[in-house]
């Protein structure tokens, strides 16, 4: 597990403006997927995953308060992350799917899978969390946007096909 500081040069970008956090910035990473998730939580969660119903199965996420885990395009390997925070939020023109929810972010956030993770920064307050993913001819990709927001609501943006959703959307799930 690693944490990636503002000042650190391989791990966020920023402008000359100093900040106390990566506001602003981007974060590029890599982690190891295993069984077809990844997490964005508060890591002072005792049980910061999520379980599954089929219900957050078609919708692509599971969520409950400070924790929340999106569907993988590929059920394991090596997935390219982008996290951006801060800013507006400008969809990816080759995103196969994309979601938002609420997230009430800490100081710190863990983005993570079930065998690899790391830990970020970031301005704490409520938020909308994008999540979008897609694939190059390399490997699978997603890049996670955290946009304060006074009002975040959860929405589809893409469904892919493997994606079905019903609404309303089940915004509550169980640690697993």
């Amino acid at each position: 597990m690693y944490l990636e500081k503002a000042g650190s040069r391989s791990a966020c970008w920023r402008p000359r403006r100093r900040r106390t956090s990566c506001e602003g910035s981007v974060v590029r990473f890599s982690l190891f997927v295993g069984h077809g998730q990844i997490a964005v939580f508060d890591p002072a969660l005792n049980d910061p995953f999520n379980d599954w119903t089929d219900q957050h199965f078609d919708q692509g996420f599971s969520w409950r308060h400070r924790s929340v885990s999106f569907r993988t395009l590929a059920d394991g390997g090596v997935i390219d992350v982008e996290i951006e925070l801060g800013g507006a939020f400008v969809a990816t023109a080759d995103v196969v799917r994309s979601i938002c929810v609420p997230f009430d972010a800490p100081a710190a956030i863990e983005i993570a899978t079930t065998s690899d993770a790391r830990r970020i920064e970031t301005p704490s307050g409520l938020h909308e969390l994008y999540f979008e993913t897609g694939a190059t001819t390399d490997r699978p990709w997603c890049k996670l946007t955290l946009i304060p927001s006074n009002h975040p609501t959860a929405r589809i943006l893409v469904a892919d096909p493997a994606l079905r959703p019903s609404y309303p959307l089940l915004m509550d799930a169980s640690p697993a």
